[in-house]
């Protein structure tokens, strides 16, 4: 009876041990396949989330795409067919658009730079519901662009906002003055003293 209690006791145990065993294998195997899942996992939020994954376009849509509303509302009075966007592909970078071509900002020229500017500046004005913006370096452009922005100055005062326009262009003549749109006001600073020259707010 003893040998045949030892014999049932060694055959327990070793059938501990391979039951010890194979829960062994089996927590091996979970790990690696955790491993494994997470190492898929990584490399799909690497894809999806790289700078060419899906994932940037659909975040800087939600984020820009205001923005682009409101500048493209405020270009489309100045330049009909013209829209501007972001180039996502690489890095970000400003375009303006006419039809299918698609313009760096860079290429266009300077007067045509700053009206887009002033384009934006009323674009961030809107959405931030800032009352002010500031035009500077108004010289820098032809007749049509001064048009087109005392237009854009013009729209954004009746919506209640107000626009300081910097120039370094003669003092305009009093008859000038007197003609000036509602709500613009012109003034002359030189040697650090401010005179009002006309214009009604």
């Amino acid at each position: 009876d003893s040998a045949q209690s030892n014999d049932q006791a060694a055959s327990l145990a070793a059938a501990l041990r391979a039951f010890d065993a194979k829960v062994a294998r089996l927590g091996v195997e979970e790990a690696k396949a955790a491993a494994e899942e997470r190492v898929k996992y990584s490399d799909m939020v690497a894809v999806e989330c790289g700078p060419r994954g899906p994932a940037k376009g659909k975040v800087l849509a939600q984020v820009l795409g205001p923005f682009l509303e409101a500048a493209n509302s405020a270009l489309s009075g100045l330049a009909v067919g013209y829209e501007v966007d972001f180039e996502t592909s690489g890095e970000l970078e400003l375009v303006v658009k006419k039809g299918a071509s698609r313009i760096p900002v860079s290429a266009i020229s300077p007067g045509e730079r700053v009206r887009l500017l002033y384009v934006l500046q009323v674009a961030v004005a809107r959405l931030a519901k800032v009352g002010v913006v500031i035009f500077d370096d108004a010289q820098a452009m032809d007749e049509a662009g001064r048009a087109a922005t005392k237009k854009l100055a013009a729209d954004f005062n009746r919506e209640g906002g107000q626009v300081l326009m910097l120039t370094c262009a003669p003092a305009p003549a009093p008859a000038a003055c007197a003609k000036l749109p509602a709500g613009v006001i012109a003034y002359k600073v030189q040697d650090g003293r401010v005179e009002r020259l006309g214009g009604s707010s």
